[in-house]
């Protein structure tokens, strides 16, 4: 209330201010005047403390804040402004400030001393003075101490020492005389430390000179060195010219011999080769490092490859006459290209050299042959060869359509059917058999046609981010259902690494696991036990796994182990009772020589098989996983509830499919039957009432890509930015292609995946 006598005990709240704590505390009135300062939560012993006349000091004696009238206490010396205490405190009271200062500080708690005389406007006052610790209220120091000056006798505070100044000086003279004789100590050891250190400098001293006259000796040396470089430089000058020379010679050799000239290496990836049979290989520069495998040679009744592999497996050169489809018939002649061996030679031994790949050479035999009906048939033999891959691709690209077609529905409805409840257990169990039976039906499909885009040299693979673990936990939560399924014990291990972010085609990785351990699933009878175990070894920037697949199975024969990763290669009746086509081992190992790894088989008929599958990966960076994950996008964080969206499909059961998966989001759906009522509808229907268009490709009337190229030239605002997704079986390059030049936005394969179809809508949404 303000009314409170100055000597009486007052109830204070006080903040303290070191200018970086939280502001905590308290407010109080001091002297009638309300005063306020933080610096964090104070013990609230010091409102024992706390007079009108106070001063909180910091750990350096500095003045921080002064609290009530200070004036009869401290003085303002002239000159410089300082904050120290004792420069500011009455000279009468120097000695008490100290020494209660200290004693304080030493044993952290309150000090108290009373009756201290001073002089206060010439007259003799005897004044109390309380030095106390600041506290947070946690109890830790602040290393703030509050100095409270009360004029006369009060018996405010607790635990009061008599101050005596004689007594007080006694002390302090004491104390000083201990700091002095600490300090002359400490100095006598400096003086000793220093002394044995100018010693050691001169010892150091005399080796930097002994050191100096070792480079002077050093340098001489070196430009004697210097000399002997120039020299050996010029003589490196003139082989380096007499190298270009001869670089010279042989390119100009190669480009105007009439010989074609092919080098590989030994995984037959093109390194060099000459225009004379550019043609006939359909190369350019673009295709060295390419492998021999994938390049679509003219020539007739001779396979390349195997002849190839046969020369690097015996070092020995073969020779065989063909015919090209340009008319032209050629000796062919493959060697082994021999690179010798460094090392220094032991008397009498012969230099070694080494197969580092093969030398094919080209040699134009047209004139020799007189038989030119011979030539002529084997150049329509060629054609024909050539007409019917064609035809090939052309029935792999309609059985596609014709049989994923049907499959949509048929998966699609599958799928809708279960997600219903109250299904009797029967129809329940019926419905999954029908969706494991049309599962393994598009694996069969998948696999025949993965093998024809093998053979065509179409496959590309695509490495992103991707955690090392998912793929592999992944296939074994397959494994692991297919596994209990079929009555066999799965085990999976992982073992090492630390799941890191590395750059992996996930999608092939997981098809060629899947298809090995689908094998063991297969091939296992009932009770018995399939192990998958995923060694991994990191290394810097690299990480290596090991693949170990082992089961129990009725093993595999030494015989069949030689011919196993053959096309449609299946051992014994028993093999075509388990079903399947023979292209799995085939699709591992031509995948696996794509991404660089290796797949190889242990096993005995009776004892089970052993497959080992090795592969190795860089680890992403930061960036490239930052910039994945903004890419990689989810229909979960964008709303699809709402759009509209032309769903054009002329198959009415397939058009319930796609029409029921969207209602599942609150995607609404329109229908057109043909791609010429879809370009209609779009016009009538006006700007901006589709967000998207799902255009099936092959169609009556008009087909997808017709359609695409209509909408497109409609005029309207959004004719050219709606978005339009072609749902398709056919998945060959021509298809794409064409789907591409019509505008379409992007493409989806036939039966419809809906986590496929939702992240696309979200990605075109969303730009």
């Amino acid at each position: 209330s303000g009314k409170t006598p100055v000597h009486d005990r007052i109830t204070y709240t006080m903040r303290l201010d070191d200018g970086a704590a939280e502001p905590l505390g308290f407010v109080g009135q001091l002297d009638s005047s309300e005063v306020q300062y933080k610096t964090g939560e104070l013990d609230t012993s010091i409102l024992e403390v706390l007079m009108p006349a106070s001063l909180l000091i910091n750990e350096k004696n500095e003045l921080t804040h002064s609290y009530g009238d200070c004036s009869p206490f401290i003085n303002i010396p002239v000159g410089n402004v300082t904050l120290d205490i004792f420069s500011l405190v009455r000279t009468d009271l120097k000695i008490a400030v100290s020494t209660a200062l200290r004693e304080s500080r030493l044993r952290n708690e309150r000090v108290s001393y009373d009756e201290i005389p001073v002089q206060i406007d010439n007259e003799a006052e005897y004044i109390t003075l309380v030095a106390q610790p600041i506290m947070d209220k946690t109890g830790e120091e602040t290393g703030f101490t509050a100095l409270a000056f009360i004029r006369g006798k009060v018996p405010l505070v607790k635990d009061m020492i008599h101050y005596r100044i004689d007594t007080a000086a006694a002390q302090r003279i004491s104390n000083l005389e201990r700091e002095l004789k600490a300090a002359k100590d400490s100095l006598r050891n400096t003086v000793t430390e220093l002394e044995s250190v100018n010693a050691e400098l001169q010892a150091a001293n005399e080796e930097l000179l002994t050191a100096n006259e070792e480079l002077q000796s050093s340098n001489e040396e070196l430009q004697s060195v210097n000399e002997e470089l120039y020299t050996v430089n010029a003589e490196y000058q003139s082989k380096v010219n007499e190298l270009a020379g001869l670089n010279n010679d042989m390119a100009n050799f190669l480009s105007t011999t009439l010989v074609g000239i092919m080098m590989v290496d030994r995984n037959l990836n093109i390194r060099k080769f000459t225009e004379y049979i550019a043609a006939e290989f359909n190369v350019a520069d673009q295709d060295v490092g390419r492998s021999l495998r994938y390049i679509s040679y003219n020539f007739a009744a001779i396979d390349l490859i195997e002849l190839c592999r046969r020369v690097l497996s015996t070092s020995q050169p073969e020779e065989h006459h063909c015919a090209s489809l340009m008319g032209k018939t050629y000796m062919i002649r493959i060697a082994p290209y021999r690179v010798q061996e460094t090392g220094t030679l032991q008397e009498g031994e012969s230099a070694k050299t080494s197969v580092q790949g093969l030398v094919l050479t080209f040699v134009d035999t047209s004139r020799q042959l007189d038989d030119r009906q011979q030539i002529e048939a084997m150049a329509e033999a060629l054609r024909q060869a050539v007409l019917n891959g064609q035809a090939k691709e052309a029935f792999l690209s309609h059985m596609s359509h014709d049989m994923r077609t049907p499959m949509t529905a048929i998966a699609g409805l599958t799928d809708i059917s279960l997600q219903q409840e109250g299904l009797p257990d029967t129809v329940r169990d019926n419905l999954l058999k029908i969706r494991l039976s049309s599962r393994y039906l598009m694996s069969l499909i998948e696999e025949i046609l993965e093998t024809s885009r093998i053979n065509a040299g179409k496959v590309v693979t695509v490495a992103e981010p991707t955690l090392e673990n998912s793929v592999i936990e992944e296939v074994a939560a397959i494994i692991t259902e297919r596994a209990r399924e079929a009555g066999q014990h799965f085990e999976f291990r992982i073992h090492g690494g630390s799941n890191r972010y590395v750059l992996m085609d996930s999608e092939h990785v997981a098809r060629i696991l899947l298809n090995v351990l689908s094998n063991s699933v297969k091939f296992t009878p009932a009770g018995g036990s399939i192990s998958f175990d995923s060694y991994i070894r990191e290394e810097d920037d690299r990480s290596f796994h090991r693949y170990v697949i082992r089961d129990t199975g009725r093993g595999i024969s030494q015989t069949f182990q030689k011919s196993m990763f053959k096309p449609f290669s299946q051992e014994g009746d028993e093999a075509g009772q388990q079903g399947g086509t023979g292209l799995g081992l085939y699709i591992c190992e031509n995948l696996l020589n794509l991404l660089g790894g290796t797949i190889s088989c242990r096993s005995e008929l009776g004892e089970g098989s052993e497959f080992t599958i090795e592969l190795a990966y860089d680890v992403a960076s930061q960036e490239q996983v930052h910039l994945h994950r903004q890419q990689k996008l989810s229909f979960e964080d964008h709303v699809l509830y709402g759009r509209t969206v032309l769903v054009v499909e002329d198959n009415t059961l397939n058009a319930e499919v796609i029409t029921r998966i969207l209602e599942s989001k609150g995607i609404h759906s329109e229908l057109a039957p043909d791609g010429k009522s879809a370009v209609e509808l779009f016009r009538a229907k006006g700007e901006s009432h589709y967000q998207a268009i799902l255009m099936d490709v092959m169609m009556p009337v008009m087909d997808g890509v017709a359609a695409a190229e209509a909408i497109r030239k409609c005029g309207s605002s959004d004719a050219e930015s709606i978005p339009i997704i072609a749902l398709t079986a056919d998945v060959t390059d021509e298809t794409k292609e064409r789907c591409y030049n019509a505008g379409m936005t992007a493409l989806l394969l036939k039966p419809i995946d809906p986590e496929k179809l939702f992240t696309l809508l979200t990605h075109v949404f969303d730009k």
